[in-house]
């Protein structure tokens, strides 16, 4: 049973016997479990080491397992992660020698899609805290990828921020709601500069050339670079807007929107829409609502970021409510409320 926590089946036995026989010799033990007496010793040696009993005397005591067990576990997961902290330094040597990678002090050159997925997948697994990406195509990493989001189980925060022009179509929209259920925290920004990925404030990688497909990339560790592309990608989450609903939100008329945008009061919208001021106002709590802002400026900046905005791409049957699919991204821009 505790072969899982990595104890031997010599140990789990004299671990067994000392539960049921408490205050026995080393030799006593020995005898029961039918092991040499030195190589009892050193079973006790390690279950002592390990937190699971107690030596005094030359004799052996039994500590609670609930307490104990415990504690090893929390020592293993301890080991497991000192070691999983070394396998970027260790996917560094396995590529060198496949030629697969350049090292150049801080910055080191991966070729070839395969060791970029493969080093991607690997980093994300050595995550201990946080993995940060900027996507946007094209798409490198593929199932590797996916398969190492499974550090989201293990208490790892994923913070995504994808290109609004990736967010434009019904099946993309539906798979990036799947994985924010799954607890990745996802926001959308038009014209991100580049594909990126952090992880740990340790590590960062990164195309060669933007804008098209590459079998190269850049894996930055610890240095001035890394602390650049750090404060990147926290200045472009505050920008970004977060990820759209599913659905359309009934009863939103895009007409709020575009006299919000335009920086009209309350008042003047119902007046423009020939509606009472309680109607407009609730018009606009629902808009705000929908784009996740707590004021009016701030539905200004998401709907922008959104390419709400661009009304001239918005489909013409679909005009009168927000939610429909969105524009291809524009800049942002600021609504200011009129006096």
């Amino acid at each position: 049973m505790l072969e899982v926590l990595g104890l031997t089946a010599d140990q789990q036995r004299v671990y067994e016997i000392v539960l049921t026989r408490p205050s026995w010799t080393t030799d006593e033990l020995a005898l029961t479990a039918r092991l040499d007496p030195a190589h009892t010793a050193d079973l006790l040696t390690f279950l002592d080491q390990a937190g699971l009993v107690v030596g005094a005397d030359g004799r052996w005591t039994r500590v609670p397992p609930d307490s104990a067990i415990e504690s090893y576990i929390v020592s293993h997961h301890q080991r497991l992660h000192r070691v999983r902290a070394l396998i970027p330094a260790l996917m560094t040597i396995y590529d060198r020698a496949t030629g697969d990678s350049e090292n150049h002090g801080p910055v080191e050159l991966l070729r070839g899609h395969a060791a970029i997925g493969r080093r991607w997948a690997g980093l994300q697994r050595a995550a201990r805290f946080e993995v940060c990406q900027f996507e946007r195509p094209p798409y490198v990493a593929g199932a590797a990828n996916e398969e190492a989001r499974g550090a989201l189980a293990a208490g790892v925060v994923y913070r995504t921020v994808y290109d609004a022009s990736y967010v434009d179509c019904a099946h993309v929209l539906d798979a990036l709601h799947r994985r924010r259920s799954r607890g990745e925290r996802i926001r959308v920004l038009p014209g991100l500069p580049t594909k990126l990925g952090l992880v740990d404030r340790r590590w960062a990688i990164l195309p060669v050339a933007i804008g098209h497909e590459t079998d190269s990339a850049l894996l930055v560790s610890a240095s001035a670079l890394l602390t650049g592309l750090r404060s990147l990608f926290e200045h472009s989450w505050q920008r970004a807007a977060p990820l759209p609903g599913q659905h359309a939100t009934p009863g939103v008329d895009w007409r709020v929107l575009e006299l919000l945008a335009a920086g009209l009061t309350d008042k003047t919208i119902a007046l423009r829409m020939g509606v009472s001021l309680r109607t407009a106002q609730r018009h606009v709590r629902a808009l705000m609502d929908t784009l996740g802002a707590t004021s009016r400026f701030q539905a200004g900046l998401r709907a922008a970021a959104l390419g709400l905005l661009d009304r001239g791409m918005l489909d013409r049957g679909q005009r009168g409510r927000v939610g429909s699919e969105p524009a291809p991204p524009r800049h942002p821009s600021v609504p200011q409320e009129r006096a």
